[in-house]
């Protein structure tokens, strides 16, 4: 839909008896920030409104950029390279957190670009292991005797975990509450899907952390290849070799 030379692109979200006068203002809020980076700082995405329809999440970009707009959507829904990808992630982890039923992206022409799921994807295979989690704290909550602590990686995937320690909990909260990179120590249910591994929610149990250094990652590579006999000096691309190292898409 066009609007004083303006496309509008929505995000309708679905979920049980779910309305623009039932959806609490500072989940939708978040909602709104991940669709506006989905769209793109620099197609200048501009809040609409919140329509009805269970509820729709409207933002407008000039005119002038809506086949570059959807082409980016579409590419932030179907490759997982695409710098944009996370905020996929983002928005299925918070269909799932919330228990709604889906999300649809919508062209400027009503048209679906892409349906979200927060199905859990079938899981192939599960181990009882110790790992680490490196990313941003974004939720420490309490439930039932338990604290629960949410994690966003580099790569958008958020991560529930449990924290059983009140005390560790609490230092987490204090010390890291997005504030920052933090490594999280983790103990227990590790599931594979078609997506990857994944720490289980209920059965992934925080034991630890270790606070880590935000200097960007160019500097912290000049700083490796500084260091005499190590192998980093003679490798052209660092930046690229270290995201090959780590799995991540270059």
């Amino acid at each position: 839909m066009k609007l004083n030379n303006t496309s509008v692109f929505t995000l309708r979200i679905d979920g049980e008896n779910l309305s623009p006068t039932t959806f609490p203002m500072e989940r939708l809020a978040e909602y709104m920030a991940i669709f506006a980076k989905l769209i793109g700082a620099d197609n200048q995405p501009v809040f609409k409104e919140v329509s009805k329809g269970s509820t729709c999440l409207d933002i407008t970009v000039p005119a002038l950029w809506e086949t570059r707009t959807e082409q980016s959507l579409l590419r932030a829904a179907n490759d997982p390279s695409y710098k944009n990808h996370k905020y996929i992630n983002q928005l299925e982890g918070h269909l799932l957190k919330d228990g709604y039923k889906s999300a649809e992206l919508l062209n400027a022409r009503k048209q679906l670009i892409f349906l979200v799921t927060p199905q859990a994807a079938k899981i192939t295979h599960s181990v009882w292991q110790e790992d680490e989690i490196d990313g941003e704290i974004t939720g420490v909550r309490g439930i039932d005797d338990t604290m629960h602590i949410e994690i966003r990686d580099g790569t958008g995937l958020v991560s529930n975990l449990v924290c059983k320690d009140l005390d560790l909990a609490l230092k987490i909260a204090q010390q890291h509450l997005r504030r920052g990179t933090v490594r999280l120590f983790v103990d227990g249910k590790w599931n594979r899907t078609i997506k990857g591994w994944k720490a289980d929610a209920k059965q992934c149990e925080v034991t630890g952390y270790e606070s880590l250094s935000n200097a960007p990652l160019t500097q912290i590579m000049d700083e490796l290849r500084q260091i005499p006999g190590n192998g980093w000096r003679e490798i052209g691309d660092v930046e690229q070799a270290w995201r090959e190292l780590r799995g991540l898409s270059v």
